[in-house]
């Protein structure tokens, strides 16, 4: 029984993407956008979802990634809002309006000028554009460690300032123990709930050029609930609990990670944490049969997820 949007399909909640300019962040947005055009979905379709970054770049690369993998779809200009991330109350007047968001532990980085007309103190000022988790064909990615940091506090503050209910926070590649440890503690602390979603693979392109939403899901998914103690006192405890993970031979699609995002927010109760251990299994080689009615799906074999976190409390 789905315990999130979907349970109540009438009361619509707005969906906030961060770093949508990336791969993975821009299939996240594209399958919301579609699941918020359905009934029965519980995804608000009025300005939303949004893309929330730093420059116009990410328009340009979302409406990119749309045109390819979703019919040509596009994002009008009222889907984005761009933010200075290194001020807290800047981003948190975006989120006064967002019931959930989707997010990343780390991020591609790339240096860029500011765009016109938004927060350039100059002509010449720079920020840090931020993908969600990688944008192919970034000319000069950066790494920097301490605004990575800077970014995931930033993002969860501001969901604290705002009116964010449930945040959607998937562990991206690069992402050190250490690290878990500290996002663990900033979540826990801030007093929303979330799904913390970790790959026991490598994550990976599926290797089709031409993938949209119509082949949908490509593997089967098994998805653990990673138990052990989280508290406000010991945040982190189930860190140790899950362990150093090993990606060796394993992998796992980011097609697949960015529809299973969308059916958490749409299946999982929002009012309850938890950490999910992703698993990719069997290739699914059932496709859409000539004149499927394609109109009515976010992401075609989606009700395979759905079943696979039927289970999840």
């Amino acid at each position: 029984m789905v315990k999130g949007t979907a349970a109540t399909p009438i009361k619509k909640k707005t969906i906030a993407v961060f770093g949508a300019g990336g791969y993975l962040g821009g299939l996240t947005f594209g399958f919301l956008q579609r699941a918020s055009s359905l009934f029965g979905t519980g995804i608000s379709g009025t300005n939303s979802p949004r893309a929330i970054a730093a420059t116009s770049v990410t328009a340009d690369s979302v409406n990119r990634l749309l045109g390819k993998h979703f019919a040509l779809a596009q994002a009008s200009e009222n889907f984005f809002t761009l933010r200075d991330f290194t001020k807290v109350k800047s981003v948190a007047r975006t989120l006064q309006s967002v019931d959930g968001v989707v997010m990343g532990t780390k991020y591609q980085l790339e240096k860029r000028p500011v765009t016109m007309g938004t927060y350039e103190d100059s002509p010449n000022t720079k920020t840090m554009e931020f993908f969600l988790d990688e944008r192919y064909g970034t000319m000069n990615p950066v790494e920097d460690e301490e605004m990575d940091a800077v970014l995931f506090k930033n993002t969860v503050k501001a969901c604290m300032k705002g009116d964010v209910k449930h945040m959607v926070v998937i562990e991206t590649p690069s992402t050190t123990i250490e690290e878990r440890v500290t996002c663990a503690e900033i979540l826990e602390r801030s007093g929303i709930t979330y799904t913390y979603l970790i790959m026991d693979g490598e994550l990976v392109k599926c290797g089709d050029l031409n993938y949209n939403f119509e082949k949908g899901v490509q593997n089967t998914m098994r998805v653990k609930a990673v138990k052990g103690t989280r508290t406000q006192q010991n945040p982190a405890g189930w860190v140790s609990e899950l362990g150093e993970l090993s990606t060796d031979g394993h992998t796992v699609n980011r097609e697949d990670v960015a529809a299973l995002a969308v059916q958490c927010l749409l299946s999982l109760d929002w009012k309850s944490s938890r950490v999910l251990l992703i698993q990719s299994g069997e290739k699914i080689n059932d496709v859409p049969k000539k004149g499927y009615r394609m109109d009515k799906e976010w992401c075609y074999n989606s009700q395979l997820l759905e079943q696979t976190l039927a289970s999840i409390a």
